[in-house]
């Protein structure tokens, strides 16, 4: 067994010439009626896997060079199948424990296999999605099962599609944005669909906050503007009524609609600076309102036209 362990190959083609340090090995290969051996190891990754070879049980035996060179290639054919079995068994852990969803279907939309990933994103267990045809589950909002057979259609011609936006259903009866990557493999012989997806639902609320927060910012910058512009407007009506209340005499029925005019100036004016305050974002001092006061001072405009009853 040193020998082995030291990855040299093991030739006896007498059992019964194993000098006295070997008594231990010639004891069990004799009870096994083992006259002659040849072994030759099996070495992966610097470690011995195991041994091969051919064991004489009728007569002694000496093997020739070419029969130990032939054991040495299986020997290194069979490592060599372990290397690329320990490769598949890393590769199949990276895809199943991918941090997006990974899986790959046939040209009808039929799931031959999804990793972890893929079932957290929608919510399905192994069983309740594997082997199914996409269609069959409530999964695609029937608004865009049209683009998913499009993709489909795209896929059979070879062609690779992506990055796609869906809006799935989660079995939990929420709704989920998706984006959603395709190709075109071939796999155990035959091709397939490989598909990778990503859940972009907090990506895409953040985008929607981000816009929403633009669209507020830009109406804040034109509130700014319109109320600037309105309050030069009201300077002017300030002075004009000023200029009107000095030449009419206090008892002229015309001083009253003036005082009208100056009243609802100065009423637009606290809204400008409410508006002003909005475009700043500043606390607004809010108080209330009387409405039969309001509609009071509106009625006095009004019985300007005989048509208007209040």
């Amino acid at each position: 067994m040193q020998k082995l362990n030291n990855f040299e190959d093991i030739h006896i083609p007498r059992v019964s010439d194993l000098p006295a340090s070997a008594q231990r090995e010639k004891e069990v290969l004799e009870a096994l009626n083992i006259q002659s051996t040849i072994v030759v190891p099996i070495v992966y990754k610097n470690n011995l896997m195991g041994y091969l070879g051919f064991d004489s049980v009728r007569k002694e035996r000496l093997w020739p060079n070419e029969i130990i060179i032939l054991l040495r290639i299986v020997g290194e054919i069979i490592a060599n199948a372990l290397k690329r079995k320990e490769a598949e068994l890393m590769f199949e852990k990276f895809v199943e424990y991918a941090p997006i969803g990974i899986y790959y279907s046939d040209f009808e939309g039929t799931i031959n296999y999804a990793n972890k990933k893929t079932k957290e994103i929608i919510g399905y267990k192994q069983q309740e999605f594997v082997g199914t045809n996409i269609f069959d589950l409530n999964i695609i909002d029937p608004k865009w099962k049209y683009k998913a057979l499009k993709l489909l259609a795209s896929n059979k011609k070879g062609s690779t599609t992506g990055p796609d936006e869906f809006l799935l259903n989660h079995k939990d009866g929420s709704r989920i944005t998706v984006a959603l990557n395709t190709r075109v493999i071939t796999f155990n012989g035959k091709q397939v669909i490989l598909g990778m997806i990503s859940d972009i639902t907090e990506q895409k609320q953040m985008e929607n906050h981000l816009r929403q927060s633009q669209k507020m910012e830009a109406i804040t910058m034109l509130t700014g503007g319109v109320a600037h512009d309105f309050n030069n407007i009201l300077g002017s009506i300030f002075g004009a009524v000023d200029l009107l209340q000095l030449q009419l005499a206090e008892d002229h029925p015309g001083r009253r609609y003036a005082n009208i005019i100056l009243d609802r100036s100065q009423k637009a004016a606290v809204l400008v600076k409410q508006m002003l305050a909005y475009s700043r974002q500043q606390h607004l001092n809010l108080k209330p309102l009387n409405i039969n006061q309001t509609i009071e001072e509106v009625s006095v405009l009004l019985d300007l036209n005989s048509d208007i009853a209040v």
